[in-house]
C-alpha cells in the first residue's frame, strides 16, 4: 500500500472510529441522564474536535489527494464548523433543551460513519453493495435532518445573542466601528437556502452516477 493510501485509510479510520465514540457517548449519556435534547460537556469536546479535524479534507481535496470538490467539501466543512464553534462554543447555552441537539448529533454521527467507511473500505478495495447504496442513499434523510437541526440551533443562537448582544461591538468605540454577532449570524443564516440546494442537487448527481455504475 502506497504512502498515500496508508495516510488516509489511517485519517479515515480514526475518524470513523472517532465519530462512533461520539454517537455511542451521546446515545449512554443521554438515555441514563434522559436529557436527548441537551449537549454534555464530553459530547461538545469530541464533536468539535472532530469536526475540526475535518478542516484537512478541504486540504485533500486542494491538493488532488482526493477526488471530491473543493468547494462542496468547503460548503459542508465551514457550515459545521460555524455551528460547533460559532454557536455552541460561543453560545452554549443554546444547547439545553433544543431538538437542533439529537438531530445534528445524531445525523453527523451516522453519515459520517457511513463516508468514512465507505471510504476505508475503498482503499482496502473492498466493495460492498449495502455500504455503497449507504454512501449514497443515506444523506436523502441524514442531510436534511442535520441541516434542520444547524438551523434550529442557529436561529436559537441569533435569538440569545439579540437578547444579551453578546459579542456586539456599538458606537461609539475605539475602533470607530460595530459589530453585531447576531446579525452576521443571521446572513449566514440566509445562505443556507441556496447552500443546502447546491449540496444536495450535487449528492443526487453523484448518487445518478454511482448506483448507475453498479447496476
Amino acid at each position: 500500500m502506497s504512502i498515500k493510501k496508508s495516510y488516509l485509510g489511517i485519517y479515515n479510520g480514526f475518524q470513523l472510529m472517532g465519530w462512533g465514540y461520539i454517537l455511542s457517548l451521546y446515545i449512554l449519556e443521554s438515555s441514563f441522564k434522559r436529557k436527548w435534547f441537551e449537549l454534555s460537556v464530553q459530547v461538545d469536546i469530541f464533536l468539535r474536535l472532530f469536526q475540526s479535524l475535518a478542516v484537512v479534507e478541504i486540504i485533500h481535496s486542494a491538493v488532488g489527494l482526493v477526488r471530491s470538490s473543493v468547494m462542496t467539501t468547503m460548503l459542508q466543512v465551514s457550515s459545521r464548523l460555524l455551528v460547533v464553534w460559532g454557536i455552541l462554543y460561543m453560545v452554549p447555552e443554546v444547547a439545553r433543551d433544543n431538538l437542533g441537539v439529537p438531530l445534528i448529533v445524531i445525523s453527523w454521527s451516522i453519515a459520517e460513519m457511513i463516508r468514512y467507511s465507505y471510504y476505508v473500505a475503498d482503499i482496502c478495495r473492498v466493495k460492498l453493495n449495502l455500504l455503497t447504496w449507504l454512501r449514497y442513499s443515506g444523506f436523502m434523510i441524514l442531510y436534511p435532518t442535520g441541516i434542520s437541526g444547524e438551523v434550529l440551533l442557529i436561529v436559537s443562537g441569533i435569538k440569545r445573542l439579540r437578547e444579551t448582544e453578546q459579542y456586539s461591538f456599538d458606537l461609539p468605540n475605539a475602533l470607530n466601528c460595530s459589530l453585531s454577532y447576531w446579525f452576521a449570524f443571521a446572513a449566514i443564516l440566509i445562505t443556507y437556502i441556496p447552500g443546502s440546494k447546491t449540496m444536495y442537487t450535487h449528492m443526487m448527481r453523484q448518487r445518478k452516477k454511482v448506483l448507475q455504475n453498479c447496476n
